[in-house]
């Protein structure tokens, strides 16, 4: 558990940083978006889990199959 929750952080600190920084040091945004690079495994698994919990426990899913099969290949559900 103790991990999940190290990983939920990195991954929203890495998204808070993305999404409210504008940096122009292209050093450090390099190396931001190489760690987002790193961190796309677990973000998928993460997506994939919440997709998963959506459709068992709140019975929710997308309207559409565009692109849920893909989306499931990359997750691992």
């Amino acid at each position: 558990m103790k991990k999940s929750v190290e990983v939920w952080h990195l991954c929203r600190a890495a998204r808070n940083l993305m999404a409210h920084d504008y940096e122009i040091d292209y050093a450090e945004i390099t190396e931001h978006f190489s760690t987002l690079h790193e961190l796309a495994p677990v973000l998928y698994q993460v997506a994939g889990r919440f997709m998963e919990y959506c459709r068992q426990a709140l019975s929710i899913q997308p309207s559409g199959n565009d692109f849920t099969d893909d989306f499931k290949n990359i997750a691992g559900i």
